[in-house]
Formats: C-alpha cells, sequence, structure tokens
C-alpha cells in the first residue's frame, strides 16, 4: 500500500499532541498549565507553518526571528512561550526527534519584579477579630477557611481540595499538634501545621459542617452543595465571595482582599517575624527558593526558633492568655 503522506505541519501538531500527552502523564501537569503550553506552542507552531518546515529542521534563527516577531507583548508573556517552546524542543530532543536543541542559547527577556501585596497586620487581625465573633453557621466555617489559609499559607485550591479526614494529630518536639498533608502544583506533597487558633476554628466548624450539604455525606472538608441540592466541593468563586463578605463587614475595601492575599501576608509576615525563609518555602510549596525570595525588603536574620513562636498569629494567642 502505498504511504499517506502528511503535511510538515499536521506532523509537527501530532508531536505536539505526544507532548501533552507526556505532559499529562508523567509530570502530571495540571489541565490549567496543560492548556497554556498547548497554546503558546500552538502558536508558535504556526510560524513554523509558513516556513513549511519540520520541527527536527528548525534552526536557532529562525526561533529568533519568531521572538522578534512577538517583541510587541508584554515580556511576561514573551517569557511564557519561550519557556514553553524550550519544554518543548527539550521532549524532542529526549524522544529522538531532534538531534540538537535549536533553543539553546534563547535568552527570555528580562521580566518585571512584582513583588506581591500583602495585607497590613491590623488588616488580618481586624479580618481574624471579625470572623471569629460571627457565631452564625456561615460566620463559624468563615473563620475556620481564614484561620486555616493564614495559619498554613496553603492555595485556596489546596483548602478546598482537603478530606474531611486529612487534619491528623503527630507529634512534634514532644508537643501534640495538627497537621494536613497538602497536595500542591506538580502533585508534590507537604505537611502543613495548623496553629492553635486554627484548630479551634476547626472543630468549631466540624460540629456544624453537615448543614450545608443537608446531612448528606461528603469526602470533603469544606463541602457544599449544588444547584440540585446534591453535597459536593465549595468553590473557589464561593470562597472568593465569603472573603469579599467578610471585608465589608471589618469595614476593609473588598478589592484588596482575596485568598491569595492571605497566602501572600501569611509570607510576609512570617518573614518580617524572622522566620527562616527555608521554613516558610516549605510551607509555601515553592520548589524554587526564588519564588519565596520576592516576599523579602530587607535581608533577614537567620532564625532557630520554631515556626509556631515566628507565626504572627502566636502574639495573638499570647494576648488571649494574658
Amino acid at each position: 500500500m502505498e504511504r499517506v503522506k502528511i503535511s510538515a505541519h499536521d506532523y509537527n501538531l501530532l508531536l505536539l499532541n505526544n507532548f501533552r500527552e507526556m505532559m499529562l502523564s508523567e509530570r502530571f501537569a495540571s489541565q490549567h498549565t496543560v492548556v497554556a503550553y498547548e497554546s503558546d506552542i500552538e502558536h508558535f507552531l504556526c510560524y513554523i507553518k509558513n516556513l513549511n518546515k519540520h520541527l527536527k529542521d528548525v534552526i536557532f534563527f529562525e526561533i529568533e526571528k519568531y521572538i522578534s516577531s512577538i517583541s510587541c507583548l508584554h515580556p511576561r508573556s514573551i517569557s511564557r512561550k519561550i519557556s514553553a517552546i524550550k519544554q518543548f524542543f527539550l521532549f524532542l530532543v529526549s524522544d529522538g526527534i531532534c538531534k540538537l536543541n535549536p533553543t539553546s542559547g534563547i535568552e527570555s527577556p528580562k521580566k518585571p519584579v512584582s513583588l506581591p501585596k500583602a495585607l497590613s497586620r491590623v488588616s488580618i487581625e481586624k479580618l481574624l477579630e471579625c470572623a471569629k465573633k460571627d457565631i452564625s453557621e456561615s460566620g463559624i466555617r468563615t473563620n475556620a477557611i481564614i484561620q486555616i489559609l493564614y495559619s498554613t499559607g496553603m492555595r485556596v485550591s489546596e483548602l478546598l481540595s482537603l478530606n474531611l479526614n486529612s487534619v491528623q494529630k503527630t507529634i512534634v518536639n514532644s508537643k501534640e499538634v495538627r497537621c494536613t498533608v497538602i497536595k500542591g502544583k506538580g502533585e508534590k506533597e507537604r505537611i502543613a501545621l495548623l496553629h492553635e487558633e486554627a484548630c479551634e476554628a476547626l472543630d468549631s466548624y466540624i460540629l456544624i459542617r453537615k448543614q450545608f450539604i443537608n446531612g448528606q455525606t461528603s469526602r470533603f472538608l469544606f463541602a457544599s452543595t449544588n444547584k440540585k441540592g446534591k453535597a459536593t466541593q465549595l468553590t473557589r468563586q464561593r470562597v472568593g465571595q465569603i472573603f469579599k463578605e467578610l471585608a465589608l463587614k471589618t469595614g476593609i475595601d473588598p478589592s484588596i482582599v482575596s485568598p491569595h492575599k492571605i497566602r501572600h501576608s501569611f509570607a510576609t509576615h512570617m518573614l518580617k517575624n524572622g522566620a527562616n525563609i527555608r521554613i516558610v518555602q516549605e510551607m509555601l510549596g515553592h520548589s524554587d527558593i526564588s519564588s519565596t525570595q520576592i516576599y523579602i525588603k530587607t535581608t533577614n536574620k537567620e532564625s532557630t526558633d520554631l515556626v509556631f513562636d515566628k507565626h504572627p498569629l502566636s502574639k495573638i494567642t499570647k494576648l488571649n492568655n494574658t
């Protein structure tokens, strides 16, 4: 039989599909990450299509010309596209499609440093105090959410993926504490310790948790019901609304309050309290310490104190005990 020939562009798209499968099955990348990579690489493949070239024949000079063609984009967008293309060609080399990597020597434009905006300690304490005073069922849930987020610095997606039995007791330095195993980006696991305030808020929430799912069963710690009344996972959108509502009650501009701002605040306040940057890196689940270093404006002193002694909630706890 005569072998069916496919165009260079169709062949390149097949290689992109292979790359996609590798990202999902071997690197356990999220669907969001894979879609972003695909979009950037497809944009590059459209450029290559005009050259009628197989990827194995693409050279350094042609990639440079492509980058010049997108110079009008924001530096972050250019960097993201270059990163995706580099990862793609690394895959092609490892699979034996390309003998040489034409992206070697390609540099990304310098990205402007954007410091994460954290809430002040005063604003955080106001939010915590307001949430704690609300003894309604929704108020108890809100208190548990903000206490856990500020206690651990976890992402809201990580919080919402917690199971009912996620929080366990353990012994740290002869002291019984509660912790949870968090599955972060790339399925990487880390342990998060819960502060005393968060434990108390969680205990109160567990007592009334079934009210939010009409007595149904659900594996999610923060469960809710959908429009059909079926028990499901609390959504990120709803958590965002909860924080806006809390901000309004507290008298804080709701536009500056969000679950991610609590994460930024946790990191910033921990470092300002003198916590070791390596500890904060582990708690945030950053694979690269440079991601944690953006929270530092001045050189941090080294600290060997326990994390609990350095946590911003320690001050609140001590005040409440005096």
